[in-house]
């Protein structure tokens, strides 16, 4: 019953993303989506500049001087920075420990 209501609630791509790398990679699922976070953040950031700049200026940062997209784009340096504090581990780096515990040919 729970998997209806999580596919009928539009949670967005980076819970879509963290699914996977939970099941496949053994990455907790909170971690997963921290993981995925600042990747997707980049990526959405061209499309709607203008609602990052406003995340930005909900996270306190000094952006009132910047247009949307200097802006956005610091709300994504600022979770990527976050994240690193935090010790999320970088995508890559998950990759490469799962592709390490497969054992060769099987990642």
């Amino acid at each position: 019953m729970d998997g209806f209501a999580f596919n009928s609630a539009v949670l967005g791509l980076v819970h879509s993303m963290a699914h996977p790398l939970s099941a496949h990679c053994g990455i907790p699922h909170g971690v997963a989506n921290a993981i995925a976070l600042p990747y997707v953040m980049d990526y959405n950031l061209d499309a709607c500049p203008d609602k990052f700049a406003r995340i930005a200026g909900a996270m306190g940062l000094p952006v009132a001087d910047l247009d949307n997209a200097a802006a956005g784009k610091a709300a994504v340096e600022f979770v990527k920075k976050l994240c690193s504090e935090l010790s999320i581990p970088a995508l890559s780096q998950r990759a490469e420990e799962h592709a390490a515990q497969a054992g060769p040919g099987r990642h």
